[in-house]
């Protein structure tokens, strides 16, 4: 399936999209994400979130959000 990853950095207007154009059920894939702008220096929460696709029944799993350090 194609998969669309969303990420976003907290109490900002930061974020990016990619698409991983094939996947199968419970495969890790890594995937580079493009920010529309650069993010302020310090410690922030990003969250990462898979747009869900066709079928897809349990969502639950489709959000993460992490702490990261930008310099």
């Amino acid at each position: 399936a194609i998969v669309t990853l969303q990420m976003t950095i907290a109490g900002s207007k930061v974020s990016g999209q990619t698409v991983v154009p094939q996947t199968t059920a419970g495969e890790s894939r890594s995937c580079q994400v493009t920010l529309n702008s650069s993010p302020a220096k310090g410690s922030v929460q990003l969250t990462a979130t898979i747009v869900p696709v066709p079928g897809e029944k349990n969502k639950a799993n489709n959000s993460q959000t992490f702490p990261v350090a930008f310099q």
